[in-house]
């Protein structure tokens, strides 16, 4: 075998990595392979010639957002000299979180649904003679299962409500969900709708599948409709998908099942709602969503369809959870923006895009794009276990005018107009523009929430973070009024998004009256908070988080009545109005003794401290609420010196609910029932 030719550059390489490149090759014998140092650095930051930390995903590849790329292809990757011990266990807890929800995912029903499923489909799949049928297709001969696909599709087609009750669960979600949900071509679909017929749903099980999601989506999203309904039409729906075996053949209607069961599993504080979005992107990208196909090969319609559904299911990842990073970046695709036009204005032939900003359903997509993206900094800047540098104050403050920059583009057409201290409803000819005003406006909110939180308590006594605090109350204070301000019979008070936003503002002004009980903003709190029970009260909701929140804003609310009135007792004792409260320390910064940089005392020390510095570093990452820790409840049971076990442990039941943003951290929660004695 002839010697393997070197390059120059490759022996030049070598030559420098040894130190003496002279004396190397004098040593090399002809005929002979000389040994290449592995490198030791990824393939991105040896492709780009930077410095690399070893990291997984390094500092460089993250800071570039691309995270998602950093390989090493056979590199040698040594341990990184700055990561410790303690990094090493808090990376572990991250996994242990992640591998807990999978388990979770196991005792689910809709999982049980899909193994019933795949059960059936092996069962008429694998015949008497061990041959395979091919997947979701009529067979002709006998099978171990009591039906072929064929009969066992027409059977789940019979789930499907009468005509007349499908037209108006369609109707419904194409008025109403649609607009933020836009997944399909209205025009294209009303014409397959209006063309179905159930007798041969066998021939288009995908479109039969998304016509149960759709009903069911229907059905739930009233409040008050049928529940056996809704889980014998989703349930329908998957088990099609199953049968049909939609990852082997992929199809966009499957894909859209995906997405309105997830929606539907994350309303209802699923655990499988993770696993149902890892299943979208990973038929999403088998169908080629992740790169735009060339213009011959596809019309207008499916072309915007593809982007606009690519882009809702990063939106939706990016915004998943307030704990856990993403597996997708902005440069692991190469889709564009979908075109801001109407769906009748988008033809196979042609688009014609409406000037901006017409309300149009890729209007609000490419809002919820850019709050589901700063979503994501939130979570790689503020939450992340692995920060690729130190937090700092003036990250907070550089993201909440990030937030307000974004509040700044809303076109008019999203502006709310106010009755008081109530949203003014539009009239419901533009119930559109309605809808995705308000939920444009709401994950904004969230946002505000998810990234102030962690100042809620503490900018009580530290004027310091005081903003922080301020704008967590605001945030929570419009979206009460937006809540209080829909009537009824209102559709999106119909809905659940509304009401779980309410839930999460509610928490919030009940927290911060618990440490503020006689502040010049508590009686207008307790005037927002007894309102939207009362709302919640009349409109009987039995949802587990409605009734779980409602008993937890009474405990606070009796708390902090309690404490008004012990406090109010002690210093009438003593005679010393004008005591600091108590003050308590977690996340980083001592709360003692601060002031707001006017002479003004914030706190129970002597020393008076100018305002916080940009510059001025927090703890990585800020404590995160219980509901997405998985160590919450250990840091509640090893916690000393609190008598009361009910107060300790009020959480318990909203913890179990993930998607709960402005629960305390648990190590915040300890802190203020130790300082409540």
């Amino acid at each position: 075998m002839p010697p393997r030719a070197v390059s120059a550059d490759s022996s030049n390489e070598v030559a420098a990595a040894s130190g003496s490149g002279s004396q190397y090759e004098a040593e090399e014998r002809p005929g002979t392979k000389r040994a290449r140092r592995k490198p030791v650095t990824c393939a991105q930051c040896r492709k780009r010639k930077l410095r690399c930390d070893r990291g997984n995903p390094c500092s460089a590849c993250k800071e570039r957002g691309e995270g998602d790329q950093c390989e090493w292809e056979g590199a040698v990757r040594l341990p990184n000299t700055t990561y410790t011990r303690e990094d090493e266990a808090v990376e572990l807890r991250a996994q242990l979180e992640r591998l807990e929800g999978l388990l979770a995912m196991l005792d689910e029903p809709l999982m049980a649904e899909i193994d019933g499923a795949r059960k059936r489909k092996d069962s008429y799949n694998t015949e008497s003679d061990g041959s395979v049928a091919s997947p979701g297709l009529p067979r002709n001969g006998a099978h171990l299962g009591s039906s072929s696909p064929s009969a066992t599709i027409a059977e789940l087609a019979r789930n499907l409500p009468l005509r007349a009750e499908l037209d108006a669960l369609v109707q419904l979600f194409l008025i109403r969900d649609v607009p933020y949900l836009p997944i399909l071509h209205v025009p294209s679909f009303r014409q397959r709708y209006q063309a179905f017929d159930v007798s041969s749903a066998h021939s288009q099980p995908f479109f039969l599948a998304l016509l149960l999601a759709i009903a069911g989506w229907s059905v739930h999203s009233r409040l008050m409709g049928r529940k056996t309904d809704k889980s014998a039409l989703l349930g329908a729906a998957m088990e099609v998908l199953t049968i049909a075996d939609y990852m082997s053949t992929p199809s966009l209607d499957a894909l859209r099942v995906l997405i309105i069961v997830h929606h539907h599993q994350t309303v209802q504080e699923s655990s499988s709602a993770a696993f149902i979005l890892v299943s979208a992107f990973q038929l999403a990208q088998n169908l080629g969503l992740n790169h735009d196909p060339s213009a011959a090969s596809i019309d207008c319609v499916a072309t915007e369809e593809r982007r606009r559904i690519w882009h809702l299911l990063l939106s939706l990842e990016w915004s998943a959870d307030s704990a856990r990073t993403t597996n997708h970046s902005a440069s692991s695709h190469d889709v564009q923006f979908p075109a801001n036009a109407h769906d009748e204005d988008i033809t196979p032939d042609s688009i014609t895009e409406s000037p901006f900003p017409s309300v149009t359903p890729t209007l609000y997509l490419s809002y919820l794009f850019q709050i589901a993206s700063l979503a994501r900094t939130v979570t790689d800047q503020v939450y992340t276990v692995r920060s690729t540098s130190p937090l700092s104050w003036g990250t907070i403050i550089r993201l909440n005018a990030e937030l307000a920059q974004i509040e700044s583009g809303f076109p008019p057409e999203f502006a709310l107009e106010w009755q008081g201290d109530l949203i003014k409803p539009l009239d419901s000819s533009e119930l559109e523009t309605e809808v995705m005003r308000v939920r444009v406006r709401l994950l904004l909110l969230q946002q505000y929430l998810r990234l102030n939180r962690p100042f809620l308590t503490k900018g009580f006594s530290d004027s310091r973070v005081r903003d922080a605090r301020l704008k967590c109350c605001s945030a929570a204070h419009q979206i009460l009024s937006i809540f209080r301000g829909f009537p009824d019979n209102h559709p999106l008070s119909l809905g659940w998004d509304l009401t779980f936003h309410a839930l999460n503002a509610l928490i919030i002004l009940a927290v911060d009256l618990l440490q503020d009980p006689q502040g010049p903003s508590s009686e207008g709190a307790r005037r927002q908070i007894s309102s939207t029970i009362s709302i919640l009260g009349a409109r009987q909701l039995d949802h587990f988080a409605v009734v779980e929140t409602v008993r937890v804003v009474n405990a606070l609310l009796a708390q902090s009545l309690s404490t008004t009135k012990r406090r109010h007792d002690q210093l009438a004792a003593s005679g010393a109005f004008g005591a600091a409260p108590s003050s308590p320390s977690f996340g980083g910064l001592s709360t003692q003794g601060y002031s707001n940089g006017t002479g003004t005392r914030c706190g129970s020390g002597d020393s008076l401290l100018p305002p916080l510095s940009p510059t001025a570093f927090l703890d990585t990452p800020l404590p995160i609420p219980m509901s997405v820790d998985p160590f919450a409840s250990h840091t509640l049971s090893a916690s000393r010196g609190i008598d009361s076990y009910e107060m300790l442990h009020l959480w318990d039941g909203l913890a179990k609910l993930r998607r709960f943003y402005t629960l305390p951290a648990a190590v915040e929660w300890v802190e203020l029932c130790s300082a409540r004695g």
